[in-house]
């Protein structure tokens, strides 16, 4: 599996992947249901599976004045993962530039432009990425759209 950290190009061979996105800053039930769809839809489809998460942990930038805290080890998820069959992980970096996009800029300019993901899979959260979700499928009609997955509970739907 290849891990790809600090905003490193993805390597050709990931490109039009489907990706799990999310913190995933450990690997539990939850996470591990998110990762699998997005593992089994590429498999589906014979893309690469893909997982996208952030560094350091956005809570860091929110809530400066909280100690900081990490249930694993960057290379600890990757190991995971791997062994969750997954092909890739892009380590994104949170900082206040990636804070500052908006739900259309992230789309556009993380998952079409620098990932060129074939979809997405992510946990529904009210306000958070299941409202970049909601973007990329009110822009299914017009080039650069990415399909969406969104988890919620133990089922799934599709935005496309």
């Amino acid at each position: 599996m290849d891990l790809i950290t600090g905003g490193a190009a993805l390597p050709s061979h990931l490109r039009g992947g489907i990706v799990a996105l999310g913190n995933f800053d450990g690997f539990h039930a939850g996470h591990q249901a998110v990762v699998g769809a997005a593992r089994d839809w590429a498999r589906k489809l014979g893309r690469p599976a893909l997982v996208a998460s952030f560094d350091p942990h956005p809570a860091r930038l929110f809530q400066p004045d909280v100690p900081p805290f990490s249930l694993s080890t960057i290379s600890q998820r990757g190991e995971w993962l791997g062994q969750f069959g997954m092909d890739g992980a892009v380590v994104m970096p949170f900082n206040r530039a990636l804070a500052a996009l908006s739900a259309e800029e992230f789309v556009s300019e993380w998952l079409v432009t620098r990932l060129g993901v074939a979809g997405v899979v992510t946990m529904a959260l009210p306000g958070g990425w299941s409202m970049r979700c909601r973007t990329a499928r009110a822009r299914s009609a017009r080039p650069g759209c990415v399909p969406c997955c969104v988890m919620r509970g133990r089922g799934w739907r599709r935005s496309c």
